[in-house]
């Protein structure tokens, strides 16, 4: 997500490795889930389990993706999206 000189730039994955990211190819971001390892799910070319907080995700994508949005799913938990992106219908909970 920041350039390769910054030694903290790089979200960490799951192995403790570096993960890099095209944040203007970003689809969803999550909360991880029961049986998936990190804190934080980002889907975009490919998934990436990160050990980085949501917010902290959230924050850098956004500085790249400014139609990256946010609607709660029926847990009550926040899933960020692209909404330029988006497609078809699906339930949600209230927001």
């Amino acid at each position: 997500m920041r350039s390769e000189d910054d030694a903290d730039g790089h979200l960490q994955s799951t192995d403790g490795s570096p993960v890099t990211i095209d944040e203007t190819r970003v689809l969803r971001i999550r909360e991880t889930i029961s049986g998936e390892e990190g804190r934080t799910r980002i889907d975009w070319t490919m998934m990436s389990l990160v050990m980085e907080p949501i917010d902290q995700v959230v924050t850098e994508v956004r500085a790249k993706l400014a139609s990256l949005t946010c609607l709660k799913d029926l847990a009550h938990k926040k899933v960020w999206f692209d909404a330029h992106q988006a497609v078809g219908g699906a339930p949600v909970g209230n927001t």
